[in-house]
């Protein structure tokens, strides 16, 4: 569902960052965990990838777990 709607824009919010990906960004990051593959998932793989490199999400949510 969400591979679907990545197809047609850039982010789940439309045609720029918001909310609606601020919203699903961290139960995204947590299926990673579980997840082997993204396969069949290239827009989500895409969407994830320009998340991960916005320098609030590093500082925010990539931080090591001690």
């Amino acid at each position: 569902m969400l591979d679907d709607e990545l197809a047609k824009t850039p982010w789940l919010s439309g045609e720029q960052f918001g909310l609606g990906d601020i919203a699903v960004a961290p139960f995204v990051y947590n299926l990673l965990s579980i997840l082997d593959s993204w396969q069949p998932r290239p827009h989500l793989q895409r969407w994830y990838q320009q998340i991960s490199q916005r320098p609030a999400w590093r500082e925010v949510v990539q931080i090591p777990v001690t």
